[in-house]
């Protein structure tokens, strides 16, 4: 298949799945949801592993709010449904793999989402970390599991690398991953 929002390699039992809406900022809609749900339908009994990338300055900003002003603004209806994304993340979490998140850059929000359901979390040293639902009135639909990050979270404040070994929320990345 010719994905237009992630990018696939397959190496022996490893799936590399790239987050990649670059022009976008790596946010989310409905087209990377269906087509993670595709590769995951494709490869999920002849892998071991899924390694989730981004980009290098954005791993995943949440979702894809200017894609929803527009499809409003030109009159067009459309049912919001977050549980194939919802989905998505159990199946992550709970699959017959090993999921890991390879952070990079920025991740906000829904992001939060995708480094929850892993498995193991490498964060280089430029990642940041941001739950921005409450600015906006709304609850995270995600969580960390550590009560020393909650603070922050419910701050809505960015954690960087050194915050993350602070509250224990990702483990630091030497490198890149091969």
């Amino acid at each position: 298949m010719d994905y237009q929002t992630v990018n696939v390699q397959i190496e022996q039992a490893i799936c590399y799945l790239q987050l990649y809406r670059p022009k976008a900022n790596n946010t989310i809609n409905d087209q990377m949801i269906e087509e993670c749900h595709h590769v995951l339908d494709c490869y999920e009994k002849s892998i071991n592993v899924v390694v989730i990338e981004g980009l290098p300055d954005v791993f995943c900003f949440g979702a894809d709010f200017q894609e929803l002003h527009d499809t409003m603004a030109s009159g067009q209806i459309r049912e919001r449904n977050p549980e194939r994304l919802y989905d998505l993340w159990l199946r992550l979490a709970t699959g017959p793999f090993i999921t890991i998140s390879h952070v990079r850059g920025r991740v906000n929000a829904g992001g939060i989402g995708f480094v929850a359901a892993s498995d193991i979390v490498l964060a280089e040293s430029n990642a940041q970390f941001s739950l921005s639902e409450l600015l906006f009135g709304g609850f995270p639909c995600s969580s960390t599991s550590l009560s020393n990050s909650s603070n922050r979270c419910c701050k809505s404040q960015l954690f960087d690398d050194h915050d993350k070994d602070l509250y224990g929320s990702a483990g630091r990345c030497m490198g890149g991953i091969s």
